[in-house]
């Protein structure tokens, strides 16, 4: 299974890299790193534990997490017959900066999965996964689950490194 993890930047790549691999062993294996989901310019790393991989992606800041969802559907709609490099989890991990930070946040979301025509019965909301359905370029019906992840001001650097990497994989391992 692929899931992946979209955060803002850098500091959070390194250490959600650093987080899964040291506590909770994930593997970083040069051989699972070609055709790795990025954005230009950007950093992005596979993980893998048993069969799983864990793509960890930084967006390059807030403003372009969206970015980041569109790449991950793109792929997710051009992905093979066989499903192989769909992602079946996404995580989108920003923090509120300002008051409106959650509320903008999801209205970027859902206009970008409008865009690719991807149904869901939940309404999307902080710390919550949803289930969504969307086509691919075959017209094969692709399930997936997406959860976005806003860390309240309150909870801030040096903690909201802590704080974001134990939601990020309590939520990780725990769906379904």
């Amino acid at each position: 299974m692929n899931n992946i993890i979209i955060c803002e930047g850098s500091t959070d790549y390194y250490l959600l890299q650093y987080y899964m691999r040291e506590a909770l062993d994930w593997n970083d294996d040069k051989q699972i790193q070609s055709n790795i989901l990025k954005i230009p310019g950007q950093k992005s790393r596979n993980l893998i534990k048993d069969s799983n991989i864990l793509t960890i992606m930084s967006a390059g800041g807030c403003s372009r997490l969206t970015e980041g969802l569109n790449e991950t559907l793109t792929r997710n709609y051009l992905t093979p017959p066989d499903l192989s490099e769909m992602y079946s989890k996404i995580i989108i991990v920003t923090d509120r900066d300002e008051h409106d930070t959650e509320n903008d946040f999801i209205q970027s979301i859902q206009c970008k999965l409008d865009h690719f025509n991807v149904s869901y019965t939940k309404t999307l909301t902080n710390n919550n996964w949803i289930s969504c359905e969307m086509k691919n370029q075959l017209g094969i019906p692709e399930k997936f689950d997406i959860l976005l992840l806003v860390i309240p001001f309150e909870k801030m650097v040096p903690w909201k490194l802590f704080y974001l990497m134990q939601l990020a994989m309590k939520t990780l391992m725990t769906k379904k």
